[in-house]
């Protein structure tokens, strides 16, 4: 029986195994191309276990369809205890957000700040008590490009690039220092102003764009890189459910 653990974004899914201590991916790609996804999701067989984080319900409808596991694990934020969460609307609150915190708590110990970027980006607290306390989201680079490229058509496209100039000198330059600029003030700001109340957690830096956040932070602020914290979050917590 070999176990898969989903992660089911808003646009994109990936799935891994945990080996010899190590994840291995085993498919990944885009949501909207289903019948690649229903191929890929055919190496799961009926001995399997199948673990999922998904923000997508009508791709678990498509899931249970397709899918022959064993067993189904849906972690929702209706498993998350309610004493671990000072959240407004739990309901509404997207599982794997509290999952990757809750991963950087068990490692850290301590407080901790997580930045998720992906089509959007997170950016998250977990106090010291493992009291999820909410965050932020921003639309993702991808998401912001796209918008920039659907709406105002005249202008360039860009790299994930700051100029080296200040103020922009040409409209590239210029929609470079909006998008990318702008996003390092955010990040680092967001970062600053948790950071003035919780002096002294621990920085966390996931998700597929993670290395243009990681570019963007400031020399000053220490961080760890965890490739794999979203599939650490969902089987110690998965486990902690048995």
């Amino acid at each position: 029986m070999e176990k898969f653990y989903l992660d089911i974004g808003n646009t994109f899914y990936k799935m891994a195994v945990f080996r010899s201590g190590k994840w291995s991916i085993i498919a990944d790609g885009r949501i909207n191309h289903s019948e690649e996804f229903k191929s890929k999701m055919g190496v799961i067989t009926s001995q399997d276990q199948l673990i999922i984080s998904s923000v997508r319900k009508d791709i678990l409808v498509l899931l249970k369809s397709v899918v022959l596991a064993q067993t189904f694990q849906i972690i929702g934020n209706h498993d998350i205890p309610s004493h671990r969460m000072d959240y407004k609307t739990p309901d509404t609150l997207g599982v794997d957000r509290f999952l990757v915190a809750n991963a950087a708590f068990q490692e850290s110990g301590k407080s901790v700040i997580v930045i998720d970027a992906g089509s959007a980006i997170t950016i998250d607290l977990m106090n010291e008590d493992g009291i999820y306390l909410g965050g932020v989201i921003m639309p993702g680079l991808r998401i912001q490009k796209q918008s920039v490229s659907d709406s105002l058509p005249e202008l360039p496209e860009i790299e994930s690039l700051i100029p080296q100039d200040w103020p922009g000198k040409s409209s590239k330059e210029c929609l470079e220092w909006g998008i990318n600029g702008g996003l390092q003030l955010a990040v680092n700001g967001f970062i600053k102003r948790y950071l003035s109340t919780y002096k002294n957690a621990d920085l966390y830096i996931t998700g597929g764009d993670s290395e243009i956040i990681k570019k963007a932070i400031h020399a000053d602020i220490e961080f760890r890189w965890r490739k794999f914290l979203l599939f650490d979050g969902m089987r110690l917590f998965s486990e902690s459910l048995q």
